[in-house]
């Protein structure tokens, strides 16, 4: 009986760390509406899209694209750059990332530093309750200060 009871044990407790294990999707995409604030108060309204690529349980690299609107105007955000992902058994997942790229149509390179927090709704499906990122925007000496946050849904494809 002892030994039956040991085994069932280890076989629960195996099947739960395969089963966190197997959970990792392998690409994570995200879509949702984001406002993008600058240190001005130009506030602009759009949607960010982004592609993970996990390429093991925390660590992944992320591309990231914004489309930004006011009033006639259009800004575009492209960055990339690495994630770290804290996943354990929970359904929620906070992450940090560290973003470098451009923003256009007047070029100015980009860089930014923020973190999310996912919600597991389904094996497919996770719901970014937030995503906020500070971003700073340098043309030449030039230098804005911006805060972008982000909501949405993230669609998980593979396993890793």
């Amino acid at each position: 009986m002892y030994k039956a009871l040991i085994s069932i044990i280890f076989l629960l407790a195996f099947s739960t760390v395969t089963n966190a294990q197997s959970s990792i999707p392998k690409v994570e995409l995200f879509t949702g509406y984001t406002n993008f604030s600058t240190e001005f108060n130009n506030g602009f309204n759009g949607i960010t899209t982004s592609v993970n690529g996990n390429v093991s349980k925390s660590i992944g690299v992320v591309a990231d694209f914004s489309a930004l609107y006011k009033r006639g105007s259009a800004q575009y955000l492209a960055l990339f750059g690495p994630r770290y992902a804290f996943r354990n058994s929970s359904k929620v997942t906070p992450f940090v990332q560290a973003l470098f790229g451009a923003i256009g149509p007047d070029p100015a390179f980009a860089y930014g530093f923020g973190g999310g927090i996912d919600i597991k709704i389904n094996k497919h499906v996770s719901f970014r309750a937030i995503q906020a990122d500070y971003i700073q925007l340098r043309n030449g000496a030039n230098s804005i200060n911006t805060a972008r946050v982000s909501s949405g849904i993230v669609f998980n494809f593979g396993e890793k």
